[in-house]
């Protein structure tokens, strides 16, 4: 039995999980050196990885994927790491994660991807990083039964931003319009 086999019951978490969630990077690189299962799930379909960035540890996201973790490995939801560093506003982790080769234009189950996901966070940065690494802006997907692209939402976001969340929908609209 491999280190990171053993897992809490309830939730499926390992250890290389646990310490991935703490950002105890230091553990995570003994776990690895034991050869812990650097893409094992947990009950929800969340690796390491995924923990690692949604917390936004870039040290702990590079430990893993040194260690050969699966840069576009999909959650139970279909959101890959990479959908989860966009939505989570972390930008050093979106380019830690375009560096190795995720796929800027996966779909989630939801149908989006993680340009359309930037766009409705309103985060230019994210915006700037995914387009320069090649995301379709032209990528259409349904929304209440209308098809919708980042630019078109971004453009009705110009017109609704009544909670403030988005940083500057002015802004990003004219960077996917290319102004």
């Amino acid at each position: 039995m491999g280190c990171g086999a053993s897992t809490q019951p309830d939730t499926g978490n390992t250890p290389l999980f646990i310490a991935a969630d703490k950002g105890e990077v230091e553990v995570v690189r003994e776990l690895l050196g034991a050869s812990a299962a650097v893409d094992q799930p947990n009950n929800e379909g969340t690796t390491p990885l995924v923990m690692a960035v949604q917390n936004g540890d870039l040290e702990v996201v590079r430990a893993l994927l040194g260690a050969s973790a699966v840069v576009d490995r999909p959650m139970n939801d279909g959101a890959t790491p990479l959908i989860a560093a966009v939505a989570n506003r972390h930008l050093e982790v979106v380019r830690e994660l375009l560096g190795a080769s995720a796929v800027v234009d996966r779909v989630n189950h939801a149908g989006v991807t993680p340009l359309v996901v930037a766009v409705q966070q309103g985060h230019l940065e994210v915006v700037r990083a995914l387009l320069a690494a090649g995301a379709d802006r032209s990528y259409s997907f349904a929304f209440n039964g209308k098809q919708w692209t980042a630019l078109k939402l971004a453009e009705a976001m110009e017109h609704d931003d009544n909670d403030g969340a988005c940083q500057s929908p002015t802004a990003v609209a004219e960077l996917l319009r290319g102004d």
